[in-house]
């Protein structure tokens, strides 16, 4: 505190609601003079209508710091709360010795009389409000004088650890040569027997090619295959949707003799 500090002094902190958006504000300020050391007594907030007064704004902020909600009746325009700020200000000065120090936090700078005449009183007066409303000539009426960016609340930067993405090595594709031909021919050959011997007409090529990767050890999951390959050795595929690549099948009775004339080729 600039001055001199009172220590368990009492503070009057009045609050004008008609041109200051404080909710995030209303705690901090309150838990400042709380920790500089004064006893926080009495605590206005001023109001021009009970409209600007919510629920939500009651529960969440006006009951939890304790204030005195003070609505100003009187129809006198749009300074009302401030003409009842300034009566409670000087109802307390004139009528209790206790309250040694005040501070008036608003967004506009109409408290300059008041200001003087309580220090005049040797009140020490402290002000609070935004730096683009609070000129020079202003601010210097009061012992001291805070500005509202300097109570909000900073935001919590978190820092994201970014880990260093995994150097995976890519399985080199081996390239599709006679020996893959032939050992495909071969083993597909097996599996299409099978198909037969338990009188399916229709195979899917993936059902094929998953027979390979399980039947032949490491061999053929080394390979992508696809009905392409199926084609190059001599069956003809044919699909239930042309759109749809996955839906690629074999007729048995269409590729036997086919596959056995390749076969013996």
């Amino acid at each position: 505190m600039k001055g001199y500090i009172y220590n368990r002094a009492r503070i009057a902190v009045y609050f004008d609601l008609e041109n200051l958006k404080i909710e995030e504000l209303l705690t901090p300020i309150i838990n400042k003079f709380i920790k500089d050391g004064f006893i926080v007594f009495p605590r206005k907030l001023i109001v021009n209508n009970i409209s600007q007064v919510k629920k939500s704004f009651l529960d969440k902020n006006v009951k939890p710091n304790q204030l005195d909600l003070v609505i100003s009746y009187a129809d006198v325009g749009k300074n009302a709360a401030d003409f009842r700020l300034y009566i409670e200000a000087l109802d307390l000065l004139y009528h209790s010795d206790e309250n040694q120090a005040f501070c008036i936090v608003s967004g506009d700078a109409d408290y300059g009389e008041l200001v003087i005449k309580l220090r005049n009183e040797n009140r020490y007066v402290i002000g609070i409000g935004p730096k683009e409303k609070s000129k020079e000539e202003y601010t210097s009426l009061f012992n001291e004088f805070i500005y509202i960016e300097d109570l909000k609340p900073k935001p919590v930067i978190i820092e994201k650890t970014i880990e260093p993405k995994k150097v995976t090595k890519k399985t080199k594709k081996l390239r599709k040569d006679k020996s893959f031909y032939n050992k495909l021919l071969d083993a597909t050959n097996k599996i299409f027997v099978k198909k037969e011997n338990s009188k399916l007409d229709e195979v899917y090529c993936s059902n094929i090619i998953k027979d390979l990767k399980d039947n032949s050890l490491d061999y053929f999951s080394k390979f992508k295959i696809t009905s392409k390959d199926f084609q190059k050795i001599g069956l003809d595929i044919l699909y239930k949707d042309e759109s749809k690549p996955e839906t690629a099948y074999l007729r048995l009775s269409n590729n036997s003799l086919k596959w056995e004339l390749f076969f013996f080729f």
